[in-house]
């Protein structure tokens, strides 16, 4: 509930809150362009997929961090025709526009 998509120079960023047990947690999802692999519907839920664990998801609430290579929300697939497919082809043209952060990484 409560999304919202933005970009950096980098990445795709989300903001959400989910609800679970009346508990609210905020999260941050980094999801750099370059690396997308894939973005599919899989059982009515939205997924995208990277070639590494590149995806840095941030709960805001606990205050950690985890990395990953899938991002999936219950996003509705179904709202219009061939919506992931249009997504899927658009991320892959954006990948032209994007290039890898640079590493901070001292070696």
């Amino acid at each position: 509930m409560n999304y919202y998509y933005s970009f950096d120079t980098y990445n795709l960023i989300i903001y959400y809150e989910q609800e679970r047990d009346k508990k609210l947690t905020k999260y941050k999802i980094v999801i750099p362009i370059y690396d997308i692999d894939r973005v599919y519907d899989y059982k009515g839920d939205f997924w995208i997929t990277t070639k590494k664990q590149t995806i840095i998801e941030y709960n805001l609430t606990d205050n950690t961090k985890r990395v990953t290579s899938v991002f999936t929300t219950d996003f509705n697939v179904y709202s219009e025709t061939d919506l992931c497919k249009r997504l899927h082809k658009a991320f892959l043209h954006l990948k032209k526009f994007y290039k890898k952060q640079p590493s901070n990484e001292p070696f």
